[in-house]
């Protein structure tokens, strides 16, 4: 006769906790970690701008996107994202007031980013931007660099904080007319 071994309260009080966690559904974007946290928003320099060499990586791939959109033969899918991201984080400097856009380069960009993408996925045709766009799109790279130099390294962190928290945002739950690209 073999006899089953029986658990104690304890043990049986654990199986029953265990069972009875649900799984929680993961967020869709959960998975994506935060590119600063609120640590380095704490250890970033109040009034001293930002190491060139902290951004000078992420400068020049937003450089050579730009190139690749106007000259190469196929831009990738990555360019049109360090481009993106630098829209993103002018627009948030200027959303915050620490920049501003009084030649609606902004939107400039934004409309030529637009009219390309509209073309790619109708005939699929790389993306390339309009003459204004390009213009528009060197002007505000060239204005982002300008915020790396003279912003505090804690306004620029800040920045990037609250472009991701935008973002995400936008990509949950789209505003009404607004069209998510990518």
């Amino acid at each position: 006769m073999t006899t089953t071994p029986t658990l104690s309260r304890e043990q049986r009080r654990r199986a029953q906790k265990l069972l009875s966690r649900k799984a929680k559904p993961q967020r869709k974007y959960s998975r994506q970690h935060m590119l600063h946290t609120q640590w380095d928003v704490l250890t970033a320099s109040p009034d001293k701008p930002m190491a060139p060499e902290r951004y000078r990586n992420q400068l020049t791939k937003m450089h050579l996107a730009l190139d690749a959109i106007a000259r190469s033969e196929r831009p990738e899918r990555s360019d049109w994202h360090a481009l993106t991201d630098a829209v993103n984080l002018v627009d948030t400097l200027v959303r915050q007031g620490h920049a501003q856009d009084a030649d609606g380069l902004l939107q400039d960009a934004v409309d030529s980013m637009g009219k390309a993408w509209q073309r790619f996925n109708e005939t699929g045709q790389p993306m390339r931007l309009d003459g204004v766009g390009l213009a528009a799109m060197r002007a505000i790279l060239a204005d982002w660099h300008t915020c790396l130099q003279q912003l505090p390294e804690r306004t620029i962190i800040l920045a990037y904080i609250e472009t991701e928290r935008r973002i995400r945002a936008m990509l949950a739950k789209p505003p009404a007319g607004v069209v998510v690209i990518g």
